[in-house]
């Protein structure tokens, strides 16, 4: 008897709330991506003495993340800092610092024309 009791309050229970409107976008590819965008540009926003530009690309596993150096040389204190942010995430994010480059030069880590890029620090008077 208990067990048929337990079985009718167990179905008699109200359905879960849908969790809020952002909660569920932030679930999707495309929350995700705007959340990898969102805060990877406030990342190098904050260092756009060293930052020039990044492109996402989303893979199955995760986002690949090319954050682009304003040097010629790599930057090891920027790669040291691209790291510890990439341990922020809740999903894969997985980063790649690289120097100073042209479009030609990239295409030999991906393919820029496929990858969502964002230019750090640029005015209203570069444009």
């Amino acid at each position: 008897m208990s067990d048929t009791a337990t079985i009718e309050s167990v179905a008699k229970k109200p359905k879960a709330k849908k969790p809020p409107l952002a909660r569920r976008r932030m679930s999707t590819g495309a929350g995700l991506m705007l959340d990898v965008l969102t805060k990877t540009s406030q990342w190098a926003t904050a260092r756009a003495d060293k930052v020039s530009r990044f492109y996402v690309v989303r893979q199955l596993e995760g986002f690949r993340l090319y954050v682009i150096g304003r040097e010629e040389a790599y930057n090891f204190d920027l790669g040291g800092e691209l790291a510890d942010f990439s341990r922020e995430w809740a999903f894969p994010v997985m980063p790649m610092l690289i120097p100073a480059s042209t479009i030609a030069e990239l295409r030999a880590f991906f393919n820029p024309d496929t990858a969502l890029g964002v230019t750090v620090g640029l005015t209203n008077a570069d444009a």
